[in-house]
């Protein structure tokens, strides 16, 4: 870059990247001083406090008996929120017992593979 000034296509060729990588560069630089895109807000990719998530998970624990939209009421959050959680909390519950289950068989597995060799001996 040893031009004063060059287009966005001999910049580009030189980076190795998109002329329209470059022109979006400078224009972000130019307005913002800065190089670095600002930090782009994006959806919760579940219950947005964990406050939210602890209250319903205690009162589905103390009284299961409620309904989602109780509970939603009780908390101070929305019924699909609540019945999101419950689904995540059941998928997490559902992860841990099969994990278990298969821990629980190899280790039975290996067990008798060691009961059989020290037996064949």
């Amino acid at each position: 870059m040893s031009d004063k000034f060059k287009t966005y296509s001999n910049i580009a060729k030189e980076v190795k990247t998109s002329r329209w990588t470059v022109k979006r560069t400078i224009y972000t630089f130019i307005n913002n001083q800065n190089i670095e895109e600002k930090r782009r807000s994006e959806r919760p990719k579940g219950p947005s406090d964990n406050h939210i998530e602890k209250s319903v998970l205690k009162e589905i624990e103390n009284k299961c008996t409620l309904s989602v939209h109780d509970i939603a009421k009780k908390v101070g959050t929305s019924p699909s929120n609540v019945q999101n959680i419950k689904k995540e909390t059941i998928l997490k519950h559902i992860k841990i017992k099969t994990f278990q289950s298969k821990l629980r068989n190899k280790t039975k597995q290996l067990l008798q593979e060691q009961v059989d060799f020290i037996s064949s001996r």
